[in-house]
């Protein structure tokens, strides 16, 4: 996973990213994790979202018609032209959002005949 993020305020979003903690899924002994800990690469800095992901697929090689992209922000649907699939957030990540955006990725990327057999 990786964060874009066009901000003026670069140290900032990776201090707060630093802080915030994300609980662990059930109620176990797991403590909570650093909410930066969670990300391969961090894209932070002022600029396009386009520029955001080329970076990201030239550090990573992962095609952009791999990645799936959540933002709170709708002109950031711009990196649809590199082949990204964009899914808006309105009230924040939750699950519901999260698979309704890989439910689209799926829906714009559908499994060949091939692939279909191989799974089986």
């Amino acid at each position: 996973m990786a964060v874009a993020s066009r901000t003026s305020a670069p140290t900032l979003a990776r201090q707060a990213l630093q802080l915030l903690l994300v609980p662990p899924l059930s109620k176990s002994d797991e403590k909570a994790q650093k909410a930066i800990d969670f990300f391969d690469h961090l894209e932070i800095y002022p600029g396009s979202k386009l520029t955001h992901f080329r970076r990201l697929h030239e550090k990573t090689g992962i095609p952009y018609s791999e990645m799936v992209f959540y933002d709170d922000e709708h002109r950031n649907k711009e990196t649809e032209q590199l082949g990204v699939t964009f899914c808006l957030v309105r009230n924040g990540l939750d699950n519901k959002t999260f698979e309704m955006g890989l439910a689209e990725w799926r829906r714009r990327h559908p499994l060949s005949a091939t692939e279909q057999q191989e799974d089986d």
